[in-house]
This record gives structure tokens, C-alpha cells and sequence, in this order.
């Protein structure tokens, strides 16, 4: 009997630490169950949130490479702001040392010429003055030493072409090698008679030159010549 009650006493108590067991075991399933849906729900938080974070940065990336273009165009635009305002002041320094050469120029000019007033002929050009002349004014002056020689030349061209101007022999040659060509005549002799009606100073070395060979070029004139091989030039 001892043996048995004992015995049951035993398997009554193993039973109860088992359903002990199974409650704390059942317990615990719940609790897990609970933990995995939180660990999910953190876990899809945090997808979101990382997802959020990716668009984030894209946008931010977006933003920074715009802000990167527009400062890159607006350095652009002051760069060529600051550019435009050098080339305005170097235009508006060369307009200014040019006006200040050409006040220099006149009043050296009006000197030589003697054309100033007793009180403007008082003023000395010193050799200060005469260094701040650049470059540019001594062309000048050297370009209207070349127009004065030109000119001289041109003068002693006339004078030559006065003393070498077309006798009355050439204008008889002149109007025998055209005198049977009936439709340059009149032409040929509108040029003799230009050559007497111009005037010395109107005429000069080259332009007659030109006309007299333009009259020799002419296919009719030419065409005579060929025929005829009467008339030579010396």
C-alpha cells in the first residue's frame, strides 16, 4: 500500500510539473509568436525607412548635382561679366590714350605750323611729354612722312608726264591704225581729244598709260593691226 500511494504521488506530481511545464511552454510560444510580429513589423519599419532613406539620398544627390550646374553657369556668367567690364576698360583706356595722342598730335601740328596764339605758343613741349607718346603716335607720324613723299613723287609724275605727253606723230599713228575701222573711230577719237582737253594736274603717268594701252587692246584696233602691220609704236 505504501508502495502505491507513494507511486501515485509521484506520477500526480510529475503530471502537475508537466502541465506546469506546458503552461510556461504554451506561454512562451505566445511570447514568441508576439516578439516575431514585432521583429516583423520592425523589420518592414525598417524597409521602409531604408527605402524612404534611398529616395532621400537620390533626391539629395539630385538637388546637389543642380546646385553643382546652376553655381557652374552663374561663375560662367560672372566670369564673362567680369570679362565684358576688362574688354569695356581696356577699349575705354585704348579710346582714351588715343584721344590724348590726337590732343598731342594737333598741338605738335599747330606748332610746327605756327598756327597757335602768343599765349599758346608759350607752352614748351619738354621731353617728358614727348616720352608719353607711344608707339601708335610715332606711326602716325611716320604713315604722314609716307603721304608727304607719295605726294612729292606724284608731283614729280605729273611734271614727267607734262614733258612726256602725246605729240601730234603719235596722234597721226593713232589715227591712221584706226582709219578704217568705222566703229571704234569715234571712240579713239574721244580719247585724242581727251588728251588735249584734260587738264596738267588732273593727269598723270599711270592713267595714261592705261588709256593708251586699253586703246591698243581693243579687238577691233587689234584686228587692224594684225591686217594691216602698217603702224608701229616706238
Amino acid at each position: 500500500m505504501d508502495a502505491d500511494s507513494s507511486e501515485n504521488e509521484e506520477i500526480a506530481r510529475l503530471e502537475q510539473s508537466l502541465e506546469e511545464n506546458n503552461a510556461k511552454l504554451e506561454e512562451q510560444n505566445v511570447s514568441f509568436e508576439n516578439d516575431l510580429k514585432q521583429y516583423y513589423s520592425l523589420k518592414a519599419q525598417e524597409t521602409i525607412v531604408e527605402l524612404k532613406f534611398e529616395s532621400w539620398k537620390q533626391l539629395y544627390r539630385k538637388q546637389e548635382s543642380e546646385l553643382a550646374e546652376k553655381q557652374a553657369k552663374m561663375r560662367d556668367v560672372k566670369l564673362n561679366i567680369w570679362r565684358d567690364r576688362e574688354e569695356f576698360c581696356e577699349y575705354a583706356s585704348s579710346f582714351s590714350k588715343e584721344f590724348s595722342m590726337e590732343k598731342s598730335l594737333n598741338r605738335l601740328r599747330r606748332a610746327a605750323n605756327d598756327e597757335d596764339s602768343p599765349i599758346a605758343k608759350e607752352e614748351k613741349f619738354d621731353f617728358k611729354t614727348r616720352l608719353e607718346m607711344d608707339a601708335h603716335l610715332i606711326k602716325m607720324a611716320e604713315v604722314e612722312g609716307e603721304i608727304a613723299i607719295l605726294r612729292r613723287r606724284e608731283a614729280e609724275l605729273e611734271k614727267a608726264e607734262r614733258e612726256l605727253s602725246p605729240d601730234e606723230d603719235t596722234v597721226k599713228r593713232l589715227q591712221t591704225a584706226v582709219s578704217n575701222s568705222v566703229s571704234s573711230l569715234e571712240e579713239i577719237e574721244a580719247q585724242i581729244k581727251a588728251f588735249d582737253d584734260r587738264s596738267e594736274d588732273s593727269i598723270d603717268e599711270a592713267t595714261n598709260d592705261k588709256e593708251v594701252k586699253s586703246i591698243l587692246k581693243r579687238p577691233s584696233f587689234m584686228a587692224k593691226e594684225i591686217e594691216r602691220k602698217q603702224v608701229r609704236f616706238e
